[in-house]
Formats: C-alpha cells, structure tokens, sequence
C-alpha cells in the first residue's frame, strides 16, 4: 500500500483537474455528473483531515508500554516527590524523623532507670521462661527447679538491694502464678513458700490431704509488703486469703514454724515435701513485680 501520508495535500485544484467536470449541476438527473463527484471528494478530504487532526492530538499524549507494568490513574506528582526529598526538614508538628527521635528520647531514659532504681515505679524481675517443678525421688522437703543451661537447678528470686536502702521507705513485691499438683499416691502434698534474710522462714501456701490422680490446680498471689514496722506477707489462694498451711505427715503430725518471717528479705525459693513418686508439683506463669518508695 503506498505511504499517502507522504503524499502532496489534495487541493481543490487538484480535484477539479482530475475530475473533468465543465457542466452546471443538474438537481434533475439520475446519472451521476461530475460536480457531485468533484464535491464528495472534497467533503471526504475534509472529513479525513479533521479525523487525522483529532488523532494527532491524542498520540502525543499517549504513554508507551512498559513490559511488566501497568498505568495507573495515580499520578506521583513533583510536589510527591519534593515531600519525600525534605522529610528530615520537616517542622516539628509533623512527625518527621529527627521529631519522633526527640519524642522518644525521655521516654528511653526512663527505660533504661530501670535497670538502676525502683523508686515509684514497678518493675519486672526475672523469671524463667519456662515451669519450675519438683525433680526428687524421695518424699522429703526440696526446692523447685527450672531447667536451666546447665540442667535442673534449684530457682531462687532475688530481691534487689535498693528495696531496703531507704530505712523509712515503704514498697512491695508481688508474685502470681499458677501451682498445678497431680498426685500419684494418696497422702499429704505440702507445699512452701521460703523466705530468706535476717533469719529463715517457710509459709505454707499448700497443705492436703490428696488422693491419686485426683490432680489441682490454684491460682496464687503473695504479696510482701514492707513498711516501717517490717515486712508482712500476704497469701491469696484462688483469689481468697489464707493463712500459713503448717506442714503435715502422713501420721498427722503439725509442723510449727515458731520464728517470725524476716525483718529483711533476701531471696526467696518454693518447695514440697512431695517426691515425685508421690506428685507431680508445677509452678507456671509466675511473674514477680516490686515497687518501692523512698522519701
């Protein structure tokens, strides 16, 4: 097909010589004369012209392909792009950067007080991650463990010593979890909690008569309070205060601890006097918070 874009325009003149034509049109005749011919030639050109016109305009804004992509109508603006350029030359109302860094500052301070000081706040002992649980054979009184990296080793908390710095300051340490018991046997299960410092002392949080596979499950609080006059413990056995649980024996017979708890309280351990071939003794989810207030 020949390239009619290359082609000379078609004048008028150009029609007029092509299409002989010397007649006046005749409205009457039914043949086709050559002034009509001459015309719709025209008329066609012209139409052709416009129509080219209108594409010429929308080619030159066209978007040419990109294998692997679509368009969109989201158009990225330069004014986009002069945002993203000056984000750290924000004004201080936007959350820019450097704004968010300075907002975060204090609030990283404070975080890191924690590790040096409780003083009015409440912070998070360690705990381990996973259960403590009793690991003897024999039916006698023995610490709870954890499995540690080194194997099963006896778990301790210590408290720290600012808790007592202050001889007029008051504060609190607080444990929650969960015991879970689940006999073998049928016989006494006792279960402690130790508190070392000035002095040693146990307070019994679990002391039953059980039978085999009958197993229990309690949700413990201690809460140990100090003030002026010392340090008293509180005990909440699913969610109702209780009093020591002085240990007993198979035979009946009462274990009364006489001392006072400590003035002072250094670490503190769980125990039970039953083996694992009487019970099985978990202790899960403990969390220990402590709290202190100095003058």
């Amino acid at each position: 097909m020949a390239d009619i874009i290359s082609k000379d325009p078609i004048s008028n003149e150009y029609v007029d010589r092509v299409i002989k034509a010397n007649e006046i049109l005749d409205e009457n005749s039914a043949n086709t004369q050559g002034v009509q011919l001459r015309q719709l030639v025209k008329d066609l050109r012209d139409r052709l012209e416009t129509e080219v016109e209108k594409s010429n305009a929308a080619i030159t804004g066209k978007v040419d392909a990109v294998a692997g992509k679509g368009l969109s109508t989201l158009d990225f603006t330069q004014a986009d792009k002069d945002t993203i350029d000056n984000f750290n030359n924000w004004s201080d109302d936007i959350a820019s950067k450097n704004y968010v860094d300075l907002k975060i500052a204090p609030l990283q301070s404070s975080i890191d007080n924690l590790n040096t000081t409780t003083n009015g706040i409440v912070k998070l002992l360690d705990a381990p991650f996973g259960k403590l649980f009793n690991n003897q054979s024999v039916n006698e009184f023995a610490y709870l463990r954890y499995e540690g990296s080194n194997g099963a080793q006896a778990y301790q908390i210590n408290i720290p010593a600012e808790f007592y710095s202050d001889l007029n300051g008051k504060g609190f340490i607080r444990l929650k979890f969960f015991l879970k018991i689940v006999p073998k046997e049928n016989g006494i299960v006792n279960v402690k909690t130790n508190f070392f410092g000035n002095g040693a002392r146990g307070f019994g949080i679990v002391s039953e008569t059980m039978l085999a596979f009958q197993e229990k499950e309690y949700l413990m609080e201690l809460l140990v309070k100090r003030g002026i006059d010392g340090t008293e413990i509180f005990v909440l056995r699913n969610g109702q205060q209780i009093l020591d649980q002085h240990s007993m024996t198979d035979d009946g017979t009462v274990e009364i601890e006489w001392e006072d708890l400590p003035k002072r309280i250094d670490y503190m351990m769980f125990s039970t006097s039953a083996g694992t071939g009487r019970a099985d003794v978990t202790i899960s989810g403990l969390t220990v918070e402590i709290a202190s207030l100095t003058n």
